[in-house]
């Protein structure tokens, strides 16, 4: 192809698209220009300075905008806060109101297309002119919606662009209990308030009662320096407070929404808000917001029987009042309710280190990462940690609360020189904790602590005994673990007699003695569930695991237990044997155990040989001697 020719080619393959798009932007100008002109109004939402609703079956509502341009309500009440956001929205979308196609002129009259007495009125003013707006029935096809300017011809909108404009007083006005309720809570006062009801009840204990509607001397008061620091309590005392408890209240707060208002109330009494039960009071530091009170009185109910229900609410400086959920009264705190009360607030997850000190036994605890993050008893060193106590131990330790705390220095408690010092460390970018244990010496049943926040704390013993440790409570004190899907063999000793049982068509059979049969599969079962999971209670101090005390010359029961292979063409595995020998001097619910696994001379509960005698009571002597016959 010659030069000429494409560059012929060229210049027509550019024109031809030129020409598409141009054809677009033709198209898309001239359906831009056909929507403007089916506009019913040329000004924009902002420039209407005056709306009014009025719906069929409800009080009108009329809004304007003030100098600032922001939007006040004019009816029915104007002390009622307008939602700015929804108002603006109904501006704009009565701007730029389509109308969709204009009927004949007196086709019908108004009463036929339902604008003689329209579902919904609407006012407005722009530039000095003022328009009505009436919307009647839907048309036949159920999508637009019979309308009419002023006393101009019928035409037909949108039912979408109606339903914009419907707006009930309800949603027009501002619902959210705090005003700038997205910026965070830093500050919440709580206090009661006498009411007669309250007030009578007292005057049967005591015999000058504070006066009715006057507050508790205590108020609750919690804050926080931004919304990232900790929550503190800093009445009735100074203390750390309890984060989710205090959380729960201010989200209670902060995120509620009025409704069933009563903007006008005769009189707050009949809402039992004059005197109220309580009052809240918050402060959340944002332009526009800042301190803000609420009293709470009675529960109560709209619309009788099955109405909408909540707890009446009155705002201070605002004469409305309305139902929230009555959630809220379930929330009300008590004195002290807010202070954290367990002995560790802050998060342990990060740290690494455990350290004990004790009177009789010191110990260390750390994570290795050459153990897979496992915990693991580095002084005195152990091979055997048993990290599942660990966690459990450190969960435990997370979740005592102190019942009862004192106002003096840990000296005056002997906390200076404590029976348990429990210190985590080794977290990045945090700082060690600890606390303090030490008994009561006026009360046996009592511990004193030392709170990581510095607080002389009361605890019952039961709560709290199991933290005064010692290494051997971290041992991994499994004398036999296995699943028992893997069994398939085993041989015990029970009482002088020895019994083989093997796993065979999916059962268990008696193999040994051959004139023993067992008709219950479950007594197999019982059997294994003694032993697969077997832990030790203790662990003896003494080595001389062939003493005769530990009755290991005369078991009463062993066992050795054979496991399939853990992979194909791999050996199977034999555990034990395991020997069960004396009762335990002095202890009667335990024996001494010993096993091939692992050195030493252990406990077990008595209850092991309990389940192993039910098991071995349902293997059966068949009257024919042995399988082979006579």
């Amino acid at each position: 192809m010659k030069f000429r020719n494409t560059v012929q080619l060229g210049a027509l393959l550019a024109l031809l698209i030129l020409a598409y798009f141009g054809w677009q932007y033709f198209q898309a100008q001239s359906e831009q220009l056909a929507q403007e002109a089916k506009r019913v109004f040329s000004f924009e939402g902002a420039d209407i300075e005056r709306l009014s609703i009025d719906q069929v079956d409800a009080e009108p509502t009329a809004g304007a905008r003030d100098e600032s341009g922001s939007w006040t309500i004019r009816e029915p009440n104007p002390t009622i806060k307008p939602n700015a956001e929804l108002w603006d929205r109904v501006a704009e979308q009565t701007a730029r109101l389509m109308n969709e196609r204009t009927l004949p002129e007196g086709a019908l009259g108004l009463e036929a297309y339902g604008l003689e007495l329209p579902r919904l009125v609407v006012g407005l003013e722009s530039g000095g002119a003022r328009h009505t707006l009436r919307f009647g029935f839907l048309e036949p096809t159920q999508t637009l919606r019979y309308a009419q300017l002023d006393d101009g011809p019928v035409f037909l909108v949108k039912k979408e662009a109606v339903f914009e404009l419907d707006r009930p007083l309800e949603l027009l006005r501002q619902s959210w209990l705090v005003d700038r309720h997205e910026a965070p809570v830093l500050r919440l006062e709580f206090a009661r308030i006498m009411t007669e009801a309250e007030y009578e009840r007292q005057l049967e204990v005591v015999t000058d009662p504070p006066p009715v509607g006057t507050e508790s001397d205590v108020v609750i008061i919690v804050e926080r320096s931004s919304a990232e620091a900790p929550w503190m309590q800093i009445s009735p005392v100074s203390t750390a407070a309890n984060q989710e408890k205090v959380d729960e209240l201010v989200k209670e707060i902060q995120y509620a929404r009025g409704r069933h208002f009563v903007d006008a109330p005769e009189s707050y009494a009949d809402y039992g808000l004059e005197p109220a039960t309580a009052r809240i009071t918050i402060e959340n530091g944002a332009e526009g917001g800042g301190r803000q009170t609420f009293y709470f009185g009675d529960m109560g109910a709209v619309g009788g029987e099955g109405g909408a229900s909540g707890v009446w609410v009155r705002k201070e400086g605002e004469p409305a009042v309305f139902l929230m959920d009555g959630h809220i009264t379930r929330l009300y705190p008590r004195i002290n309710a807010l202070r954290e009360r367990r002995l560790i607030a802050r998060r342990i997850g990060a740290f690494r280190k455990l350290e004990y000190i004790g009177r009789d036994s010191s110990f260390t605890l750390e994570r290795l990462a050459s153990e897979g993050d496992a915990w693991s008893m580095v002084d005195p060193p152990l091979d055997d940690t048993d990290e599942l106590y660990v966690t459990h131990y450190i969960a435990a330790l997370k979740s005592v609360e102190g019942v009862q705390f004192y106002p003096e220095g840990p000296e005056v408690y002997g906390l200076d020189d404590p029976e348990a010092i429990i210190r985590f460390s080794g977290a990045e970018g945090e700082e060690p904790l600890e606390i303090r244990l030490t008994p009561d010496p006026g009360d046996p049943d009592r511990y004193y602590a030392l709170t990581d926040a510095g607080e002389v704390a009361g605890v019952p013993k039961e709560h709290v005994a199991f933290a005064i440790a010692s290494p051997q409570h971290f041992r991994d004190l499994s004398l036999l673990r296995f699943s028992l899907d893997r069994a398939q063999k085993m041989v015990f000793q029970f009482d002088g007699v020895e019994y083989t049982l093997e796993k065979a068509y999916n059962r268990w059979v008696v193999t040994a003695p051959e004139d023993r049969f067992m008709p219950n599969q479950q007594d197999a079962m019982t059997l294994l569930l003694a032993v697969a999971g077997l832990r030790a209670v203790a662990v003896e101090e003494s080595t001389e695991a062939d003493s005769p005390e530990y009755g290991f010359d005369a078991p009463r029961f062993t066992i050795q237990v054979t496991l399939a292979p853990e992979h194909d063409g791999g050996d199977p595995v034999v555990l034990g044997p395991l020997e069960i020998g004396a009762v335990t001097p002095g202890i009667d619910d335990e024996r001494f155990a010993r096993t091939a696994s692992r050195p030493g001379v252990y406990r077990v509960k008595q209850s092991l040989i309990e389940q192993v005698g039910s098991a071995v009571a349902g293997i059966r002597t068949r009257s024919g001697g042995g399988r082979t016959g006579n």
